[in-house]
This record gives C-alpha cells, sequence and structure tokens, in this order.
C-alpha cells in the first residue's frame, strides 16, 4: 500500500513517500531529491513498486480500463457512439472565423 513512509521504485529510482495530497505524491528520493508525482502517473510507471510490501501493487492496464470491461458491455458502445458529441476547438475551420454562439432552442413553461 503506497503511504506516508512506504518506499517505493519510481523511474528506476527508490524514493521515500513524505506526503499525500490530491495534487500529488510527495517523494524524497536517497539522494536529497523531491519530487511532486500525480498518483496516476506513479502507479503508472513499469517500474513501479512498494518495496517490502506484503502484496505487490497491480499495474494499471496501459490503455484504460475500456478494455476490461465486460464483452457484452464492449459491444454496446457502437450504439452510444451516435449519441455523443465532441467537441474540439472554436469549432471553426482552419483560417476562418469560429462560429458566432448560439442560444439554445426554448421550450414553453407549462
Amino acid at each position: 500500500m503506497v503511504e506516508v513512509g512506504a518506499q517505493v521504485r519510481f523511474g528506476a529510482a527508490r524514493w521515500q513517500v513524505v506526503a499525500l495530497s490530491r495534487q500529488g505524491d510527495n517523494l524524497l528520493g536517497e539522494n536529497g531529491a523531491d519530487q511532486v508525482v500525480l498518483a496516476g502517473h506513479l502507479f503508472a510507471d513499469p517500474g513501479f513498486a512498494v518495496l517490502g510490501a506484503e502484496q505487490p501493487v497491480e499495474a494499471v492496464p496501459q490503455w484504460g480500463l475500456f478494455e476490461t470491461a465486460p464483452v457484452a458491455v464492449r459491444e454496446k458502445v457502437p450504439a452510444w457512439l451516435r449519441h455523443i458529441t465532441i467537441r474540439q476547438g472554436c469549432g471553426c475551420v482552419a483560417g476562418t472565423a469560429p462560429r458566432s454562439r448560439t442560444r439554445p432552442r426554448r421550450r414553453p413553461r407549462t
């Protein structure tokens, strides 16, 4: 378990966890260097290990959790894709001005 005082291997070096926060885990190296690392980045490191732990920490799947979902759930994804809108950038073609914002349709109150 990663907790304050634990020894971890990260980035081919040995570190001690000195603080845990929402912004990241504070690590102190053997040479006195310190580093703040986001937990997801820490756990995704291929060499990550909690040193001296009774049970090894499982590695985070490299490509996310979609591949770990049951097959029946993954087969339903294409049906949902038509309901998803992905918005990128300003909605304009390169070299043109952004589109003006439109007001959503209003429904009469009943």
